[in-house]
């Protein structure tokens, strides 16, 4: 009795370390994207700063999308936080329906996205040598719609990555596998979410708000 009570001691002990060794791995990952996204915010302001009024211009070319975008993303955290809550008060019926809330706008912001670059694609409003649009003033435009489809390209494809987590998160949850007892999986994934999100905070006024 007493060995299996020991055995059973030192089995969580090592659940706990392996959760709190994931959890720093995450807040590492976290910490090298704010670095990579901040050097290319810094490369954002020099141009701007250099082309003001070319960004300007380019800025007030740009649709909808970037606002859709906002929108969801702030739901879509907000339900994150609550399913990490819930789980937490073994709430399981709720954290399924708020991780599928977080899913539905991760396909929002896809779809934006999709719709936004097909429109600026077709109206040759693209990167360097690419750039064809015409109307515009300013002669480098074309710089901050470099800058633009790097920083939101980027952006996009750890909204790709997210959605992936939020769909194996959301398989889980409609299984009422996430409990006061075994909720890393929904905090990881509401880390990484609000990060995504904390990002496009950031790239909405500079792209879109000039």
């Amino acid at each position: 009795m007493e060995i299996s009570v020991r055995n059973s001691s030192a089995l969580v002990t090592d659940t706990e370390r392996k959760n709190e060794s994931l959890r720093l791995g995450m807040w590492l990952f976290l910490a090298s994207e704010t670095v990579l996204f901040g050097g290319m915010f810094c490369i954002y302001f020099v141009f701007r700063g250099w082309y003001f009024d070319a960004f300007k211009e380019a800025s007030a070319a740009l649709n909808a999308g970037g606002s859709i975008c906002l929108l969801s993303l702030i739901i879509s955290s907000f339900a994150m936080a609550r399913a990490l809550v819930n789980a937490k008060n073994n709430n399981t019926k709720w954290v399924a329906i708020n991780v599928v809330i977080a899913l539905i706008c991760a396909g929002v912001v896809i779809i934006s996205r999709y719709f936004e670059y097909s429109a600026l694609i077709q109206n040759g409003m693209l990167w360097g040598s690419r750039f064809s649009a015409v109307g515009f003033e300013q002669d480098m435009v074309s710089v901050f719609f470099s800058i633009y489809f790097l920083t939101t390209g980027l952006h996009v494809l750890h909204v790709i990555i997210g959605t992936v987590m939020l769909t194996r998160l959301a398989n889980g949850a409609m299984n009422f596998k996430f409990t006061s007892e075994n909720y890393l999986s929904v905090q990881t994934t509401n880390m990484f979410w609000q990060l995504i999100t904390l990002l496009w905070v950031f790239i909405y006024p500079f792209f879109y708000q000039m």
